[in-house]
C-alpha cells in the first residue's frame, strides 16, 4: 500500500488514495477443501499448472487464517476489503458474521 501511497502523490494527487482489496474465503469444517477447489476452478482459465500454483496461494480457509489476513490488510493500510465467500451456501455469511463480531 506504501507504493500505491508514493505513486498517488508523485502523481501530484491531493487527498490520498482509497486503498481497497478482497479475498477469497472459506469457513466451516471442510473450508481448506472448498477453498482449494473454488480457487482451483476459478483459476483454470490460467491452465492446470497455473491454476494450482496460484489456487496454493489461497490461504484464507477457517477462522484463524481469515482473522489473519484481515489483520495483515489492516496494518498494511487497506481502506476497504470484500470478503467473497467460496460457496452459494448462505450458512457462510452466517459463520463469517460469527466470525466479525
Amino acid at each position: 500500500m506504501r507504493s500505491a501511497h508514493a505513486a498517488w502523490r508523485g502523481a501530484g494527487r491531493p487527498a490520498a488514495p482509497i486503498c481497497t482489496t478482497s479475498f477469497w474465503f472459506a469457513l466451516g469444517p471442510d473450508a481448506r477443501e472448498r477453498l482449494d477447489a473454488y480457487a482451483r476452478r476459478y483459476l483454470a482459465v490460467f491452465g492446470d499448472a497455473a491454476a494450482q500454483a496460484l489456487a496454493a496461494r489461497c490461504v484464507a480457509a477457517g477462522e484463524g487464517a481469515v482473522r489473519t489476513a484481515l489483520g495483515q490488510l489492516r496494518d498494511a493500510g487497506a481502506d476497504e476489503c470484500f470478503l467473497v465467500p467460496t460457496t452459494a451456501d448462505a450458512a457462510e455469511l452466517d459463520r463469517l458474521r460469527a466470525l466479525l463480531g
